[in-house]
């Protein structure tokens, strides 16, 4: 019995290690599988990625080739890239803005001739008075160069721009805004004139002005245009004096001359700003305004025209979402203003509106595009090429 106990426990041994050794190779093999298949994948996705290299190499060589066989080109210009956008006339804003203008300088001839009625006679201490005494023919020159610079930057745009109807709405609606607050200006705070002798230059106010009277004087400064002629006794209207008109609108027009002209007709810029500087600097030779006053008008005019171009260079999609114009109470009109309008600054194209003279038309167009074939042309292009850079 024992002996046949003890051989059965040895059969029995003799399986469990049989099975045991079976299992091992069969974990074996699996584990090789595994690590064959492994490997496999690996070759595979290194396979892939070499493919995929070899692709992108290839379209890049591709797009290499393609770019090299082109035209080479230095610098794509903004009129080129603008070129055939759609710039629309929008008539009737450039008539309200206009109607707008109209109503903002007939503003300021009425808080003119209430304030005129109001002001006291002693001029207030100012810096350049102490400097430089008072010269009576700086008040004419100052008006002939604000005039002029005003008339020559209005019909260059007006005659010669592509896009003249978009540059005169905006400057239209730039001067609105700016003569208003000086109307506002004018009504809430009365400065005395800046003459060394105002009651010998001033027109004795009247202390009994009704409505009719004030409206005869209002009317009589809009068929003037503003500028201050003197009556025949050589006396003129006092206290409108922050801030200066003058300035306002010769700095307001010459910022638009520079920002929409080409670079060919820089010497044209170049006069109109020393014409606007000695305009200025004769407002105070002749203390037609204070100091201040030039100084504040010409900072104003910067601003807004700084601000408002800032804005319409913003793409549409983002001016909703800009929080600093939203702030402003001119945003919405300047919206609406520009809703159709591309953004982006507008393509300093120049223009004969005319059918004739052909001989005109095509000098405008041969100097706008810089045609170096004909001589005009290469006369632009060589002004172009060494022009003086301005910054006004």
């Amino acid at each position: 019995m024992s002996d046949a106990r003890s051989a059965t426990a040895i059969e029995t041994s003799s399986s469990l290690k049989s099975s045991v050794s079976a299992n091992r190779v069969d974990i074996k093999a699996v584990d090789d599988e595994q690590v064959c298949s492994k490997s496999n994948n690996a070759q595979n996705e290194s396979k892939e990625r070499s493919s995929a290299s070899r692709r992108i190499l290839e379209v890049v060589k591709r797009a290499a080739r393609a770019a090299t066989s082109q035209r080479p080109r230095a610098i794509i210009s903004e009129e080129e890239i603008s070129r055939d956008i759609v710039y629309p006339l929008e008539w009737h804003k450039t008539i309200s803005t206009f109607i707008a203008l109209a109503f903002a300088m007939m503003l300021n001839h009425m808080a003119l001739s209430t304030a005129h009625d109001v002001v006291s006679r002693n001029a207030l201490p100012d810096l350049f008075f102490a400097l430089s005494k008072q010269h009576d023919w700086a008040l004419e020159v100052g008006d002939v160069l604000c005039s002029s610079s005003m008339i020559i930057s209005l019909l260059f745009i007006a005659i010669l721009h592509k896009h003249r109807f978009i540059i005169l709405r905006r400057m239209a609606y730039n001067l609105s805004i700016l003569y208003v607050m000086r109307a506002f200006c004018i009504c809430v705070t009365h400065i005395p004139a800046s003459y060394k002798n105002n009651a010998k230059k001033c027109i004795r106010p009247s202390h009994d002005s009704d409505t009719i009277s004030l409206l005869q004087r209002s009317l009589k400064l809009t068929y003037q245009f503003g500028l201050q002629i003197a009556n025949p006794q050589g006396l003129l209207m006092c206290g409108d004096q922050l801030f200066s008109g003058h300035t306002i609108l010769v700095s307001t027009t010459t910022f638009y001359l520079n920002h929409y002209t080409p670079h060919s007709v820089w010497p044209l810029r170049w006069i109109l700003i020393l014409s606007c500087v000695l305009g200025m600097a004769c407002l105070s030779l002749s203390r037609t305004h204070y100091t201040v006053d030039v100084m504040i008008s010409y900072w104003l005019s910067s601003l807004l025209f700084s601000i408002y171009h800032a804005f319409v260079s913003t793409p549409h999609s983002a001016r909703l979402r800009a929080r600093a114009y939203r702030r402003l109470i001119i945003y919405w009109t300047m919206f609406v203003m520009e809703v159709n309008v591309p953004s982006g600054r507008l393509p300093n194209e120049l223009e004969w509106p005319f059918s004739r003279p052909q001989s005109i038309k095509d000098f405008v167009q041969n100097w706008s595009d810089l045609n170096l074939t004909t001589r005009v042309g290469r006369f632009a292009d060589f002004i172009d090429a060494h022009r003086l850079n301005t910054h006004l």
